[in-house]
């Protein structure tokens, strides 16, 4: 299997996730509204998804390694050590 990381530009992940992010609050408070879904659960998977996207964004302003464990990436630019 190719490396998808290297084959997909970060920009286009980022921009990938902003449009995920607005399609389930679309959607998950439709499912809210008409009880097909809990609002805790819903609340949690964007806010999952949200996670995501500040990881990637910290990536792409340099403020984490490319390989990142344990949880997302904030604090210090690993681009300067």
């Amino acid at each position: 299997m190719a490396d998808l990381f290297s084959e997909v530009p970060l920009q286009e992940m980022l921009l990938s996730v902003q449009r995920e992010i607005r399609q389930r609050h679309q959607v998950y408070t439709r499912l809210v509204n008409t009880g097909r879904m809990k609002i805790d659960f819903a609340a949690r998977q964007i806010a999952v998804m949200e996670a995501i996207y500040a990881t990637l964004k910290n990536l792409d302003d340099g403020k984490c390694p490319l390989s990142v464990s344990g949880g997302f990436c904030i604090g210090t630019d690993a681009r300067s050590s």
